[in-house]
């Protein structure tokens, strides 16, 4: 941490403007350089990439969707094997860490093929739409944390995985630049959309999935941890 605090402090740069650089909280930023915080590998990773430098070629590439299925691989304590599942395993020292690490290394806005779209639609019309369209989805994000029970203000982003072109979901729905929606809408990946449950008409993702996704960013990290902390205090 001291080399990444050295590099901070070397930049030139506010902390504000490594912070929208790496995608993290300025606080975050502020804390690591205060002592306060270790980050961890993801929030590295994107930090010393945001200042100009790189670790060393055998780290993994900076969105590593893979890093989130081993995350929920060892959530269920289902075998896997692979460079996240050791790392993860070796230096994750708790479910928290486990998540934000995880996370943080495949950001949502950065994951291969997703589409991000503004709208004043709401949630279940964006649901309808997609549903009318016969077209199979998932929905993450803060939504799905309100449906499990969590509440929240924040109200973005909203998280749709579907099962075909995300590209061409993304034209199909309104797109309203000055609409106070936003929708990240990503493909089927064979892992995000399994165990995932109906209720009420909408096909929300697997509860863990959730807080990876939430984690997956700044703005929502702070709702996952608080879904997290419900899930595990069921799970008892």
């Amino acid at each position: 941490m001291q080399e990444i605090v050295r590099l901070i402090n070397e930049s030139g740069l506010s902390k504000s403007a490594i912070a929208r650089r790496a995608g993290v909280s300025t606080s975050t930023v502020t804390r690591i350089v205060a002592g306060e915080l270790d980050p961890t590998i993801g929030t590295a990773t994107r930090l010393i990439n945001a200042l100009g430098y790189q670790f060393p070629s055998q780290m993994p590439r900076l969105c590593d969707t893979r890093a989130v299925h081993a995350a929920r691989s060892l959530i269920m304590e289902e075998q896997a094997e692979g460079y996240w599942v050791e790392t993860l395993d070796r230096w994750a020292c708790t479910i928290s860490d486990l998540v934000l690490t995880a996370g943080q290394a495949a950001p949502i806005l950065q994951r291969p093929e997703t589409v991000s779209i503004r709208t004043s639609w709401s949630p279940l019309r964006i649901f309808g739409a997609v549903s009318a369209a016969g077209t199979r989805y998932v929905a993450s994000g803060w939504a799905a944390a309100v449906a499990y029970g969590v509440p929240d203000a924040t109200q973005n982003p909203l998280v749709i995985y579907v099962d075909g072109g995300a590209a061409a979901l993304g034209l199909a729905l309104p797109h309203d630049p000055n609409g106070g929606r936003e929708v990240c809408i990503l493909p089927f990946d064979g892992v995000s959309e399994q165990g995932a449950q109906v209720s009420d008409g909408v096909s929300w993702a697997d509860s863990y999935q959730v807080v990876l996704d939430l984690c997956a960013d700044h703005r929502t990290e702070e709702l996952g941890l608080r879904m997290l902390s419900r899930l595990e205090e069921s799970r008892g």
